[in-house]
């Protein structure tokens, strides 16, 4: 295999965002803009998990055709963190049901814990 055939076929970078068993995927150049909305929103926990999703982020840049899928997994305090920042995100149309990973991420965060979807 060449290695334009080798990067063909790698798998595009993402990060899964697990809370439970809510999952969410959002490219690399999302997770940056999580990580900074994170940063200006100030606050501890707001602050540990934009450093946490810096690095997958930062990974996920480095090297685009090798770096698969990489995982963060968040509690429920940085799960609300999040939450809040993407519903602001919302409010201002930053997002919105068109579509978009973004949106997904927010749905998903917002389904119930034991909730197996429609």
């Amino acid at each position: 295999m060449s290695i334009a055939e080798d990067l063909a076929s790698a798998q595009d970078p993402w990060l899964r965002i697990e809370s439970g068993a809510k999952r969410g995927l959002v490219e690399a150049n999302e997770a940056v803009l999580i990580r900074d909305g994170l940063r200006r929103a100030g606050g501890a926990t707001e602050e540990q998990l934009a450093t946490i999703i810096d690095a997958k982020a930062t990974e996920l840049l480095a090297a685009p055709h090798f770096a698969g899928t990489v995982s963060v997994r968040i509690d429920a305090l940085e799960e609300a963190c999040l939450v809040g920042l993407l519903t602001a995100w919302e409010t201002d149309g930053s997002i919105s049901n068109e579509g978009g990973h973004l949106w997904q991420l927010l749905g998903e965060l917002r389904r119930a814990p034991f909730d197996d979807g429609p």
